[in-house]
């Protein structure tokens, strides 16, 4: 009878360690970034009248500075919206940047009164723009974005 309590330990043992190893892992696999969860959560947001065009992940750990920047094209006469989805209610300090050809700003989420989840912008000329996604005190630097516009 001693052997068939000590075989049970055993087993009770190993168990215990496998559902603590799993369990561990689970935790470690929630806190990794999903942009592309975020961004499918943002599709909700596109205004009536609206069409998707695209989606971004922002994840600035798969980058190796402190930006996650993207190329789109714009045309002319098109007012484009961006809306900026994270893990919680707020943008976690994301802020999108939009440049020209030129490397010049022409629209930024970044206001005198905080950061804004959505930024519009109407192209006044068809080119090459640059999505710049930075971070100033973003807890995850995490987050999806989606594009969506209207003529």
């Amino acid at each position: 009878m001693a052997n068939g309590c000590n075989c049970f330990r055993k087993c009770s043992c190993l168990i215990l360690m496998i559902v603590c190893i799993f369990t561990t892992n689970w935790g470690i696999v929630k806190a990794q970034c999903a942009p592309e969860e975020y961004s499918m959560n943002c599709i909700e947001k596109i205004r009536e009248g609206f069409i998707y065009l695209k989606s971004y992940n922002i994840d600035s750990k798969k980058s190796t500075k402190n930006k996650v920047e993207y190329t789109a094209v714009f045309s002319k006469d098109v007012h484009y919206v961006l809306n900026i989805c994270t893990g919680s209610t707020d943008t976690d300090d994301i802020i999108l940047t939009i440049y020209n050809a030129s490397k010049e700003t022409v629209a930024s989420t970044l206001a005198e009164v905080g950061i804004s989840s959505e930024l519009e912008y109407d192209c006044n000329k068809t080119g090459i723009y640059y999505l710049t996604f930075t971070f100033r005190n973003s807890k995850s630097s995490c987050g999806g974005c989606i594009l969506s516009f209207k003529k």
